[in-house]
Order: C-alpha cells, then structure tokens, then sequence
C-alpha cells in the first residue's frame, strides 16, 4: 500500500510576487501546494488582459501553476484558461461552497415591506455593468434598489461611479463586506439581481440561494450551467428586457423557486465540498490533516 505523504499545504490563489514566494519558501519546507484559479480580479488580469498571453507568458503560467500538488478551479471555463497556457498537470474543477448552516432563509425578516426591494451586485470595475444599473433603476422608480458593496472603491473612477449611485433617489447603498451585512441583505431582498457576463458574482449569487431569496441572473455560465432546468434561478434572455422581466418576477408567486434556490444551495454546502476535496487528496496520494494557510 502507497503511504500518503502528510504535510501542511498551502493553498495559493495568485502569481504575483507575493505567491511565488510564499511557494518557494513552502516548497523549501515540504509542504504541498493546491494552487486555486478562480475568478478573482488579480486572475481576470492575468488572463485577459492585452499583451498578457504571448507565448513567453504561457510558458511562465505553464511552469508556475505545474509546481503545485494540486490545480484547482471553479468551472470548465476557468479549466479550459489554464488548458490554454498548455498545462498538462491534472485540473481538478471544484465548485465554489456556501455555509448553508449560516445563510439562512428567515421570512420574518424583510420583505414585510409596502415597496419591493432588488438587491444587485456591482464591484465598479465595469462602467457597462453600472450603466445598466442606473438605467434599471431610472426605469423603475416604484423599486428600491440596494447596491451591495463588495469592496473598497479606491479609484479615482470606481469613487465616480459609487456618486452616480449614490444621487440616484431610488438606490441605497448597503454594505456587503461582512458576512452578517449580505445574509441581512438576502433575506431583506425580493429579488437579487447580478447581470455580470462572468463568474465573479457566483459566491453572492450562492449565498442568496442559500438565504432562501430569489434570483435573476443574465449569464447562462453562472455555475457552469449546473442550474439549465432546475428551476432555482431566473434566466434573463434579452438584456434590452430588464426592466420588464424584473417587474414580472416581482409580481409573480417566487416561492417554489426559492424553495429550489436553498435545495441548489445545500449541494454546494461546504460540506460537500470537502467530501469532493478528500476524493481529490485521495486520488493524489495526499494526506487531508486540515492545516491550511492562504496567501493572495
């Protein structure tokens, strides 16, 4: 029988500096490294931005992500980036986990109120994507919108089109830094609203599913197409129809739907992501001990 090898692993999110040295120093000290590739802004960067994917780049990502142990990330379309850098190491795709013990639904909270309340996501790295907000919002103005900050605006842009909400009359913003801030936030809402054309929102989108609350998405790529018939989300077909289709779901009777959304939800409970994390370890000769640190 093969002796698995039981060492402390490091997870490593990035490649900037930062992680090649947390790599080579856990290398040094025997520890394995899982490297995760997801969607992150720092991973956006690498892999879309001009002048990034000349053949010289391949061939460092290549190199850099075939140190590790183990490769893992979300979804096929991630998988098939890194497959694009001609990685041949094994890619494991590991879909991203809610505490559903944490995000609740609690239907005596929110949504008693007399106006109707959409909650969406916006990160303002997208002008397009805050566009389309406030145009929403300017065509329903008998909604409450709640813009959900994920992050510190620290631009010069990002801090402009954070004013652009902030003067709109039928928008509030609300703080989504803290797991106590968003879980409030998803049970308050009628509907969550994420119109980004990538997976950046997914962790928010799953932790609303969680809280029970409905949602309506634009990105048929959201969770790798694992939610195509089950009933859990709102698809929004034509984007020109926004404002359409978020006034006919806020009529419309959500329950079943937000009933499925916490079913999808309690799949992707951390739980069972680490059942598919120890089938991995198994299949690499590793030891699970449950020491981990992260660096980004």
């Amino acid at each position: 029988m093969n002796s698995k090898n039981h060492s402390e692993m490091i997870t490593v999110s990035s490649v900037f500096l930062t992680a090649i040295t947390a790599t080579w120093h856990a290398k040094k000290n025997g520890k394995k490294i899982i490297y995760y590739f997801g969607p992150s802004e720092k991973s956006k960067w690498l892999f879309h931005r001009r002048g990034t994917n000349s053949a010289l780049i391949r061939r460092w990502k290549k190199r850099f992500y075939e140190q590790g142990e183990i490769i893992v990330t979300p979804t096929h379309y991630f998988k098939e980036l890194l497959e694009g850098c001609g990685i041949e190491k094994q890619i494991y795709i590991v879909p991203q986990g809610v505490d559903t013990s944490y995000f609740t639904p609690d239907e005596s909270f929110g949504r008693m109120q007399h106006r109707k309340t959409v909650l969406f996501l916006d990160d303002l790295s997208d002008r397009k994507i805050t566009k389309t907000y406030l145009k929403i919002a300017g065509e329903c103005p008998e909604i409450l919108f709640l813009w959900m900050r994920n992050r510190a605006e620290c631009s010069a842009v990002g801090a402009a089109r954070s004013r652009s909400y902030e003067s709109a009359e039928n928008i509030q913003s609300i703080d989504g830094s803290g797991a106590s801030e968003r879980k409030d936030a998803y049970q308050r809402c009628d509907l969550l609203l994420s119109i980004a054309e990538s997976e950046t929102d997914e962790r928010s989108v799953l932790e609303a599913m969680a809280c029970g609350a409905a949602v309506a998405v634009s990105d048929s790529a959201v969770f790798d197409g694992a939610l195509q018939g089950r009933n859990a989300v709102y698809l929004i077909q034509q984007k020109e129809a926004f404002s359409e289709s978020i006034r006919e779901l806020l009529q419309s009777d959500l329950r079943m739907m937000r009933e499925n959304a916490r079913k999808f939800a309690k799949e992707r409970d951390y739980t069972q992501i680490r059942k598919l994390m120890r089938q991995i370890y198994d299949i690499e000769n590793l030891e699970d001990d449950g020491n981990y640190f992260t660096t980004l």
